[in-house]
């Protein structure tokens, strides 16, 4: 498929999940998942962020559902974060996808924490430990505000505070 092609359905993706998020991701998420994993083992840097993209909107727009019905693909994120994926606008998209995940659904990323600390055979708190150091040298390649902000503020509620 040509990638004219794939922007047209990146789009057509994106529409649906503006429109109606919660039926479109009960009916095709799962298979839309199995699909960008596929496509995301042999695709360019530029359709990588077309893909992520389109699991960042899913999660604005559904932080619950999103997390859960793409899932399969977030190991994969967390990993470019701490392996330090160089492309920028890469990092950039995983550091947005991480922070939306942290703010809007902190369980979820702690479960995430946990299986990808087992996975890499590595402590809870050194792998958080690197995602964070990461994370804060990486925060120069997010160019965009939306996404800067949404890095600090996920970064802060990180910090602990004597009001909760």
């Amino acid at each position: 498929m040509s990638s004219e092609n794939m922007r047209t359905c990146f789009q057509i993706v994106n529409a649906y999940l503006y429109l109606s998020a919660t039926d479109f991701l009960q009916n095709y998420a799962e298979s839309l998942c199995r699909a960008f994993c596929a496509l995301l083992k042999d695709i360019t840097d530029e359709g990588q962020v077309q893909v992520l993209k389109v699991v960042e909107i899913a999660l604005k727009v559904s932080p619950i559902l999103g997390a859960h019905m793409f899932q399969p693909l977030l190991p994969a994120v967390f990993r470019g974060i701490v392996d330090g994926e160089r492309y920028p606008v890469v990092m950039s998209t995983y550091l947005g996808i991480m922070g939306r995940v942290l703010l809007q659904n902190s369980s979820f990323f702690s479960s995430l924490l946990t299986q990808m600390a087992s996975d890499r055979s590595q402590k809870m708190d050194e792998l958080f430990g690197s995602v964070i150091e990461m994370w804060v040298d990486r925060m120069d390649n997010i160019t965009q505000p939306e996404r800067r902000k949404l890095s600090s503020l996920a970064l802060l509620s990180l910090l602990p505070s004597d009001n909760r």
